[in-house]
């Protein structure tokens, strides 16, 4: 006796291992205006291609020789995202490790003045920080 005998719509045990047979659905051909639609309106939120108030204040507490000008005026969005991680002991440094490393290799990275102003924050960082 299977546990399936007497139980309506199930006529064996068999009939639980049996996979339907699913014929392929008819290939759709996409319409030529589907590869002209533009979904940018649609994606996430761009990140912000300007200074934002908390980067400017990170900026102006800094001393002349340690504020990022060309980094700021270049690359906004990095420098808004240096002046959030400012106050988080790991992501900060981690952030900068990111930023002068090739870690996808084949990438140009910055101009040489940008490295040179990435390097010098993070020295002042870490003076402050721990030293």
């Amino acid at each position: 006796m299977t546990f399936y005998e007497g139980r309506r719509g199930a006529r064996a045990y068999e009939d639980v291992h049996e996979t339907p047979v699913v014929k392929p659905a008819a290939a759709v051909t996409p319409s030529p205006l589907a590869d002209e639609t533009d979904w940018s309106p649609h994606r996430r939120a761009r990140p912000a291609e300007v200074l934002l108030p908390v980067t400017v204040a990170r900026l102006r507490a800094l001393p002349d020789e340690v504020k990022p000008r060309q980094l700021a005026g270049q690359f906004p969005r990095v420098a808004n995202l240096v002046a959030m991680h400012w106050d988080d002991d790991v992501a900060f440094p981690a952030y900068l490790e990111a930023l002068v490393t090739d870690q996808r290799g084949g990438r140009r990275g910055f101009p040489e003045v940008v490295r040179d102003e990435l390097r010098t924050l993070r020295d002042y960082w870490f003076r402050t920080r721990f030293g």
